[in-house]
């Protein structure tokens, strides 16, 4: 009987373990690719800031809460083992390609287009990292009224 409990205490144990690999994991991929999306909006944010017209302030907004954003992925990153980030997306990459061939009003449509589809797909990796335990759910959490606040100002610039 006692082996019995020891066994099933074991496997429980085991479980448990397997269980929070898996999500550590999955945190460590979220730090990951938060760490590239921040490195992108500020790339972006940053031609915004240059060569849009309408998007010029958006841009820098994007600039400041990204970079801010980042110290703190940064911070909790860290916690969890994960190293530091400084790539981008692939997506931004091809994005910011076809945007140095745009200028004025057709850089800023462009821009305000990517933007909306970007920050959605964000919101919706956000939410679902909101549901993981620690640091990195509450940090997620936190971020979304940002993501929200730059949806609604990329919806405002591309009308």
């Amino acid at each position: 009987m006692r082996r019995a409990i020891l066994i099933s205490l074991a496997a429980a144990l085991a479980l448990a373990g397997a269980a929070h690999a898996k999500t550590s994991d999955k945190a460590r991929a979220f730090l990951k690719s938060a760490m590239e999306g921040d490195n992108s909006e500020v790339m972006l944010g940053k031609m915004a800031a240059a060569q849009g017209d309408a998007t010029k302030s958006f841009g820098q907004m994007l600039v400041d809460d990204h970079s801010m954003h980042l110290m703190k992925v940064e911070k909790v990153a860290a916690g969890l083992n994960v190293p530091k980030e400084s790539q981008t997306m692939p997506a931004a990459q091809k994005e910011r390609d076809k945007l140095m061939g745009l200028h004025g009003a057709d850089f800023d449509k462009e821009f305000a287009k990517y933007m909306v589809k970007d920050h959605k797909k964000d919101i919706s990796e956000y939410e679902k990292a909101a549901k993981m335990p620690g640091d990195v759910g509450q940090l997620a959490q936190q971020t979304l009224p940002t993501l929200h606040k730059h949806l609604d100002e990329a919806q405002k610039l591309g009308g």
